[in-house]
């Protein structure tokens, strides 16, 4: 019903203010200790920091976005991560020209980007690609990390599914395929007009 997705909505901004501070905690001790070796990448690091935090906290207001609008935030937070982890994990983008401004919830897509850069191994993945193309009643967003166990249980990838069955109802569903060994493929399914997120 209407409050059950109310409630859902808070929740979904609750978690949003729950992700900022630590990455922007962890980015600013990186920061810090970078400005005693190298003051001037130390300085562009922070503009980096600050061209995301102009795209990210926007959303702590607002419950509905664009696909375009959620790769770009996610574009911006691989800039911060890739200045402090020497240009790791590369990033390629494919968004289909009709995908561009389809409705989507926001922080549903940079929570698993994020859960592959923290992987409890310590270990960043080399690379990441992102693929987002139309299905006959679908948005499909695909996900491969060039990391292998990523489609353990984790309470991360729990509140994801969580989030999208709250807000999509049946309508979006979450897959994760481990790819031989050596990497993840996370396929995100919305409905092409986003109407049951933004009722």
């Amino acid at each position: 019903g209407t409050l059950e997705h109310q409630v859902l909505e808070s929740r979904l901004a609750a978690m949003q203010a729950q992700v900022e501070p630590r990455f922007l905690f962890d980015t600013l001790v990186d920061i810090e200790a970078l400005y005693e070796r190298d003051p001037r990448r130390a300085a562009a690091n922070l503009d980096r920091l600050i061209t995301y935090l102009r795209a990210a906290l926007p959303r702590l207001r607002e419950t509905g976005s664009t696909v375009e609008a959620e790769l770009e935030l996610v574009r911006a937070y691989l800039e911060v991560v890739n200045a402090v982890h020497g240009g790791r994990p590369t990033l390629t983008a494919t968004l289909a020209d009709e995908c561009r401004a389809s409705r989507f919830y926001p922080m549903l897509l940079l929570p698993l980007i994020q859960r592959a850069v923290r992987h409890p191994s310590g270990v960043l993945p080399d690379s990441i690609s992102i693929d987002v193309r139309r299905e006959p009643g679908q948005t499909v967003i695909a996900l491969r990390i060039a990391l292998p166990g990523g489609c353990a249980d984790d309470p991360e990838l729990a509140r994801v599914r969580e989030r999208l069955a709250g807000l999509y109802g049946g309508a979006a569903k979450l897959e994760c395929v481990e790819a031989g060994g050596r990497s993840t493929e996370l396929t995100l399914r919305i409905p092409a007009d986003g109407a049951a997120a933004m009722r």
